[in-house]
């Protein structure tokens, strides 16, 4: 009966501190998203409340303070920059293949 209550109350350890890392972890990653998006009076009112209320505090910032990015939009921006950076390099292969077969016949 002994080593089971020692079992358990090593698994309950385990998993208390993996939740508390995990919450640390959290807390930090909305401390920075606001450090880094974030300026001005802003910053300092966002990073007030994610310090003084701890995990609740980066729960609010989380719901109401964390500005969205529209991924869709920022990958389609990302993909025609590419495009735009590829094509103005180098010029279509399509076209070199047809002047040197022109060239060649004539």
């Amino acid at each position: 009966m002994n080593q089971d209550y020692i079992f358990a109350m090593v698994t309950l350890t385990i998993i208390f501190l993996i939740l508390l890392i995990s919450l640390f972890a959290f807390w930090l990653w909305m401390l920075i998203d606001a450090i880094k998006t974030h300026k001005g009076s802003e910053l300092v009112v966002w990073v007030i409340v994610i310090v003084l209320l701890g995990i609740l505090g980066a729960l609010i910032y989380l719901i109401f303070g964390r500005k969205k990015k529209n991924t869709i939009t920022s990958s389609k921006k990302r993909a025609e920059e590419i495009k735009k950076a590829v094509f103005k390099k180098q010029k279509s292969p399509v076209k070199k293949t047809i002047t040197k077969k022109s060239r060649k016949t004539r």
